[in-house]
């Protein structure tokens, strides 16, 4: 039991090492490049409604002519808007042919009520704004607040329930004499990750890896969908209904079998000169 306990501290360790990895890494790419600053800048000049001074963040990815139009059909988003609020909501680097180019994603809430989905694309190779996605998407956002709030509350309840019977399924597999332990133990935390996309694209994906994960809900204006993810804890539920059969069933003393079955016999043939006599 003592050698169980220690392997379960080890897993647990591991387990929050590469929590930590992970976050800090996410922080780190966060904090990388200069896309935040540089949205920033052409936000407050759709605001004062400055065109040259955007198109100078843009001049070196698009011609004079394309950046009017472009900013003719985007200026009406900001009409009445005095400030906003910027929020990062991804982020994505690529490396090809040496060259890096980061893509990061905003939600955008003006003071006069819309919301934006602004994309900022840089490469290093290139000064400024390489590449730019403006999109109001507040209309969006409404309609599937409310379904997107109430998914999330279930999903994480159901998170919590799914990672407690993968616990609790992982400590049964230590505790109990099963065949090939370590393969099983190993196979409780796998699963496979279902990903519905709903609205204007539709689709379901799926992915085979560690169970121990939150179910997630979002609404991706980008694609004018909600994306779902699910972990269904497979190696769990398979466990939960073998671990019977897996169990290594004790080992018969046949000695004392034996005595016990001798003592019985006398105790009977006792019995009956007894009732004889």
């Amino acid at each position: 039991m003592k050698h169980s306990n220690n392997f379960v501290r080890i897993i647990l360790i591991a387990l929050c090492l590469v929590t930590v990895i992970s976050l800090a890494s996410c922080t780190a790419d966060m904090e990388n490049g200069n896309n935040t600053e540089l949205g920033d800048r052409f936000l407050t000049e759709l605001l004062n409604d400055d065109k040259n001074e955007a198109y100078e963040l843009l001049k070196h990815s698009v011609n004079k002519e394309e950046f009017n139009n472009y900013w003719t059909n985007i200026r009406p988003v900001a009409y009445g808007a005095t400030t906003y609020e910027m929020e990062q909501i991804g982020w994505k680097t690529n490396i090809s042919n040496g060259i890096t180019t980061r893509v990061s994603a905003y939600h955008v809430y003006f003071d006069n009520g819309e919301t934006v989905l602004l994309r900022i694309t840089t490469r290093e190779d290139i000064e400024g704004i390489a590449g730019i996605y403006f999109s109001d998407v507040t209309a969006f956002l409404d309609q599937t607040d409310g379904f997107v709030s109430a998914g999330s509350i279930i999903l994480i309840v159901v998170s919590l329930l799914s990672i407690a019977f993968v616990i609790w399924m992982f400590v049964d597999c230590l505790r109990r004499k099963i065949k090939r332990k370590v393969l099983w133990a190993i196979l409780i935390f796998c699963g496979i990750r279902l990903t519905f996309t709903i609205g204007e694209q539709l689709g379901l994906n799926f992915f085979v890896g560690i169970v121990l994960q939150m179910n997630s809900i979002a609404a991706d204006p980008s694609i004018k969908s909600v994306v779902a993810k699910f972990i269904l804890p497979v190696g769990a539920i398979l466990y939960f209904f073998l671990r019977k059969r897996l169990t290594i069933a004790p080992p018969v003393d046949t000695a004392k079998d034996g005595e016990n079955g001798e003592n019985n016999e006398s105790d009977e043939t006792a019995d009956t000169k007894e009732n004889e006599s």
